[in-house]
C-alpha cells in the first residue's frame, strides 16, 4: 500500500509528526483489520511512534503485540516488544521481564531484523555499554523515518555521557539533538534540547553561554503556550537578569511567571513572581511597595496556595524586617497597609 509505505517513511518530528498522526488515523479507517491484520498492525506501530508516550499508548502497544502474536506475525510482535522495552526501560526498568527481553532480542537476531530497535532496547534495559548501543543505533538512523527516535537517542546518549563524566561528548550529543529539532522545525524538541544544553552549560559554570539558549527556548515555549517550560526557563533566566541589573527584563519575566504559574496552578512559580516584583520595588527604593506586594499576595493567595508557599512569602517579609530594621520596616508596613486599602 503506497499510503502505508509513505506513512512509515515520514519523519515524526515537527509538522510531519502531526501529518503522520492524521494519515495513520485515515488509514486505520480504510484498512480492514480482519482481512489485512498485518497492515493494521503496521499502522498501530506508526500511531504509537507519532504519539506521546503515556501509560495508555504503552498499553495499546502491548495489546498490539498480543494481537500480532495471535496472528502469527512473529516479526511484527518482536518489533513491538523491542519498542516497548526501549520505552519502558528508560523510565521503569523494574517493569522489564529479563526473560521476555532476551527472547525478543534472540528472535530479532534469528530473523536478522530490527538491529536499531535491539540497540535501543539494550541501551534502555542493560546498564552496561549504554553509550555503545546508542551510538551504534544512531549510526544507522540517517533516514528521515528515524528522526524522532534519533532525537531521543541523542538526548539519552548525552545523559549517559554526562554520568560518565564525558562532558564534551555530552554537549556534542545535545547539539546533535538540537540540529535535528531545527532541521524538522519542531519547537517542542528545540525547547527540550536548548533547555538541556543550557543546564549543561550552567553546570559547567558557563551561565553567559547558556543564556542565549535559555532565551530562545523561553521564547519558543511562550509561542507554543508551554506553561511548564515557560515557568522553568523564566525561573532560570530571572536571576541572570537581576545579576546584570536588567531590571525591565527581570520584571517582564516575573509577570510571565505569575501568569504561566497561575495557569498551571504552579503556586510556587506565582510566589517566585511576587517575590521578584517585590525585590525590584526594593531595588527601586520603594520599600512600601515591596512590602505591599508581599502582603497582598499573602492575603489574596491564601485560599489557593499550599501553606508551604504562603510560608515562603511570610519568610520573605521576615527577611525584609531584618534587612530594613524593625522601626523602618514598621513605618513602611503601615504605609503599605494604607496603600493596599486604597487599591
Amino acid at each position: 500500500m503506497n499510503a502505508l509505505a509513505r506513512l512509515e517513511a515520514m519523519p515524526l518530528l515537527g509538522s510531519s509528526k502531526a501529518g503522520a498522526a492524521e494519515l495513520s488515523d485515515q488509514l486505520a479507517y480504510q484498512v480492514n483489520p480482519d482481512t489485512h491484520p498485518e497492515d493494521a498492525l503496521r499502522i498501530l506501530i506508526c500511531r504509537f511512534l507519532a504519539s506521546e508516550s503515556t501509560p495508555e499508548t504503552l498499553a495499546q502497544l502491548a495489546t498490539a503485540e498480543a494481537w500480532a502474536t495471535q496472528e502469527g506475525f512473529s516479526h511484527i510482535a518482536t518489533r513491538i516488544q523491542l519498542l516497548w522495552f526501549a520505552e519502558i526501560g528508560r523510565t521503569n526498568g523494574e517493569a522489564v521481564d529479563e526473560q521476555l527481553f532476551q527472547t525478543a532480542v534472540d528472535t530479532a537476531t534469528r530473523l536478522n531484523m530490527y538491529e536499531i530497535e535491539v540497540h535501543l532496547a539494550k541501551a534502555a534495559c542493560i546498564s552496561e555499554h549504554r553509550d555503545t548501543h546508542l551510538q551504534a543505533a544512531l549510526k544507522q538512523m540517517s533516514e528521515p523515518r528515524w528522526a524522532s527516535l534519533a532525537f531521543r537517542a541523542w538526548l539519552d546518549l548525552a545523559a549517559v555521557l554526562h554520568d560518565g563524566s564525558d562532558t564534551p561528548g555530552a554537549e556534542e550529543a545535545l547539539v546533535e539533538a538540537l540540529k535535528l529539532a531545527k532541521q524538522y522545525n519542531d519547537p517542542s524538541c528545540e525547547i527540550e534540547s536548548r533547555s538541556r544544553i543550557a543546564l549543561h552549560l550552567i553546570d559547567r559554570g558557563l551561565a553567559s553561554t547558556a543564556q542565549p539558549h535559555l532565551e530562545e527556548a523561553q521564547r519558543l515555549a511562550r509561542a507554543e503556550e508551554d506553561d511548564l517550560s515557560t515557568v522553568m526557563l523564566s525561573g532560570l533566566l530571572c536571576p541572570m537578569y537581576m545579576s546584570q541589573e536588567a531590571w525591565a527584563e527581570a520584571e517582564q519575566l516575573a509577570d510571565i511567571m505569575l501568569v504561566a504559574g497561575a495557569r498551571r496552578a504552579n503556586w510556587y512559580a506565582v510566589v517566585d513572581g511576587h517575590i521578584t516584583r517585590s525585590t525590584l520595588s526594593l531595588i527601586h527604593a520603594d520599600p512600601a511597595g515591596a512590602i505591599s506586594r508581599l502582603v497582598r499576595a499573602t492575603v489574596h493567595l491564601r485560599e489557593l496556595v499550599p501553606a508551604a508557599a504562603i510560608n515562603i512569602l511570610k519568610g520573605r517579609l521576615a527577611e525584609l524586617r531584618h534587612q530594613l530594621g524593625n522601626e523602618t520596616f514598621d513605618t513602611h508596613y503601615r504605609e503599605a497597609m494604607a496603600l493596599n486599602a486604597t487599591t
